[in-house]
């Protein structure tokens, strides 16, 4: 029986809202200028981590002899909706050595917020030498 791994690797761009003003020169003789409004720049806000889980992971025949189909779920436990999704397989031999790594192919890029869910698949050899696979997801 081959052991799964989880990795969930969190990716959040976390900035906050600026504001800049433009600056009035004090000049006795000459006429001030007209302010110009303040310029704001919104982004992801603090405290709005990415929170994503791997469920359901499991092996599947591909339909191509000697593969198989790794496949799960990506669900988005956050508060926000995730994108530029990517997911990563890693499959290991007994003795921890990387057999392969290829990318995983989600549904989608985005997941919404709040239990929105994406699956993945992976097809890679069904090699006796695989003991361990890991899968690694990624999102902004």
């Amino acid at each position: 029986m081959r052991v799964r791994r989880f990795s969930l690797t969190f990716l959040a761009v976390l900035s906050a809202v600026q504001l800049a003003a433009c600056a009035r020169r004090v000049a006795a003789p000459t006429p001030q200028p007209t302010p110009q409004p303040a310029r704001i720049s919104e982004q992801a806000l603090p405290g709005s981590p990415v929170r994503i889980e791997i469920v359901d992971l499991h092996e599947t025949p591909s339909g191509e002899p000697g593969r198989v189909r790794v496949v799960g779920t990506i669900v988005n436990r956050g508060g926000r909706t995730t994108r530029e999704l990517r997911v990563k397989l890693t499959v290991y031999d007994a003795k921890g050595k990387v057999l392969a790594a290829v990318a995983a192919v989600p549904s989608s890029e985005v997941i919404e917020a709040d239990g929105g869910a994406v699956t993945f698949a992976a097809t890679i050899d069904d090699r006796r030498e695989i003991k361990d696979y890991e899968v690694e997801a990624l999102a902004r």
